[in-house]
């Protein structure tokens, strides 16, 4: 379904302006939720005295735009997958097969904590035998994982990585430049205004 069909089947469903718990009851989301969706993506708000008090009017086409690139972030997960891979790939081509959690702090940003915990929950896979860790022989006592750089790419370019909400320095300059590749897919898919 293109913007516009999107639109068309959804405007009639709802008035043109809609209060707070309204769009929350739309978006599908608790009230705190709702507002950082609504200062995050600069919804238009306009504020009106009510016999309840003083009340949010947001605009419907806004709402209803954020659902639909939402929806269709969502459906294109396999393109940015593959975008993100590429991305990565030219970023990380300096770097050997085989890659160590420093490598990864290097890459990301994140404090080392971070990278054990993303391995320990098995969100980037470290190398393992019959069960157990391949640890590296240059540290003492064989400790230190040992990452494929096909994982680490995969794990770079997933969904969870990217939703992080607390981003490192370097993930934001790295959103930053892989960003404008992310919305052109979306304007390939009919998105405006992205």
């Amino acid at each position: 379904m293109n913007y516009q069909e999107f639109m068309e089947s959804n405007t009639p469903l709802h008035p043109q302006t809609v209060t707070q718990k309204e769009m929350c009851s739309i978006l599908g989301v608790c009230i705190s939720t709702g507002r950082a969706i609504s200062r995050r993506e600069r919804f238009g708000v306009k504020y009106v005295n009510t016999p309840h008090g003083r009340e949010q009017e947001i605009k419907t086409r806004d709402i209803l735009s954020y659902l639909y690139r939402r929806e269709r972030l969502n459906e294109m997960d396999d393109e940015a997958k593959l975008v993100l891979t590429n991305y990565y790939e030219k970023r990380l081509k300096s770097y050997s097969e085989f890659l160590l959690v420093t490598d990864i702090i290097t890459i990301t940003g994140y404090c080392k904590s971070a990278v054990n915990h993303w391995i320990e929950n098995g969100k980037l896979i470290s190398l393992s035998y019959m069960g157990n860790a391949v640890r590296s022989p240059n540290f003492a006592k064989g400790r230190g994982n040992i990452i494929l750089k096909e994982s680490a790419i995969d794990f770079l370019s997933s969904a969870y990585y990217r939703g992080i909400r607390r981003k490192s320095e370097l993930h934001k300059e790295q959103e930053l430049q892989y960003k404008p590749l992310l919305m052109s897919c979306l304007r390939k898919r009919g998105v405006p205004n992205v």
